[in-house]
């Protein structure tokens, strides 16, 4: 991965009077952390995040206490690392890493020490609504997000992107991390000071668009890794358009080259992208030959077949018997 800005790292790492006294005051942590358990902390900044996007940064020398925020947050980690609890989950976080959960997640981290600088992309609901309209709801990054918005998920389910590589990636995180931290005290800790707003909210939906082409970076381990994601996408997907679905257009929305993808969908399914499409128009068909007096004719086309020849070759191949036969007789 590639190194930090140094002269940004070097803000980042700005011990503030809050921090200081954090680190050299038992009573006074003590006491911290039991504002924030009331809520007085969270409350606070919540009120304080005016704009569609905040980059705020975590406070060191505390930990934070397991919550709800309401808000949508990424976390993303600059130097060091971050101990996390995600429900009932522990879950580390390193240099360069991004989490994304979802607003009813409830996660809450142990005390960063002094080079464990990490901060945190603070996002509206109305804003992720847009960035998903943005990226025309077609990739697995953002229908994940639709899902954020619209479900109150009852177990905790995020999104942790790992050993990312692509510079482009990084290259924004920093863009927007520098717009908000010309310097850091107890003020902007919390909030940040993003001089242009727009143009935070454009870099956080570029964010976005980049991470979407990282989809393998998805950790194993989490409740939405890349491969139940995959899954999924492909399922929807032949469900929704096996009249005109093709490897192409599939592997175009997951940001991933045909013959890649192609060996995915083996390892996943145990068939090709053809057969499991085959599967779901013969699926389909046999539900119009039971439940309607359509043409055979008829039937095939809808289910992606203008050849009706070729549709009763391979229809008496899988099921050892014409379409006609197999279409209940009238008693």
């Amino acid at each position: 991965m590639r190194e930090f800005d140094a002269k940004l790292l070097s803000i980042l790492k700005t011990e503030t009077a809050m921090e200081r006294l954090l680190r050299r005051d038992p009573e006074e942590r003590a006491r911290f952390v039991q504002k924030v358990y009331e809520g007085g902390r969270d409350d606070r900044i919540a009120h304080e995040l005016k704009d569609n996007v905040s980059v705020t940064r975590l406070l060191r020398f505390t930990p934070s206490m397991p919550r709800r925020s309401g808000l949508i947050e990424m976390l993303y980690v600059i130097t060091g690392s971050v101990h996390m609890q995600v429900g009932e989950q522990a879950l580390t976080l390193h240099q360069g890493d991004f989490f994304l959960p979802n607003q009813y997640t409830v996660t809450s981290w142990d005390a960063l020490g002094e080079d464990d600088i990490a901060v945190c992309f603070v996002m509206n609901t109305r804003f992720l609504e847009d960035t998903c309209v943005k990226l025309k709801t077609t990739t697995v990054l953002s229908q994940f997000m639709l899902d954020t918005l619209r479900r109150d998920i009852s177990w905790n389910q995020y999104l942790h992107f790992t050993g990312v590589e692509d510079i482009a990636v990084h290259n924004i995180a920093e863009t927007l991390v520098f717009g908000a931290f010309p310097y850091l005290d107890d003020t902007n800790i919390a909030c940040g000071s993003s001089l242009d707003p727009a143009l935070t909210g454009d870099l956080m939906c570029a964010l976005f668009m980049s991470l979407s082409r990282n989809l393998s970076a998805l950790t194993e381990g989490s409740p939405s890794n890349y491969t139940e994601i995959l899954r999924q996408t492909i399922c929807d997907y032949i469900g929704r358009e096996y009249r005109t679905a093709s490897l192409q257009e599939l592997a175009c929305m997951v940001h991933q080259s045909e013959s890649a993808l192609s060996r995915q969908i083996k390892e996943i399914f145990g068939y090709n992208f053809k057969d499991l499409l085959l599967q779901k128009r013969f699926e389909r068909a046999l539900i119009l030959l039971e439940q309607t007096e359509l043409p055979i004719a008829d039937i095939a086309q809808s289910v992606g077949y203008e050849n009706t020849s070729f549709f009763y070759r391979r229809f008496r191949q899988i099921y050892g018997i014409s379409p006609k036969d197999y279409r209940p007789r009238e008693k």
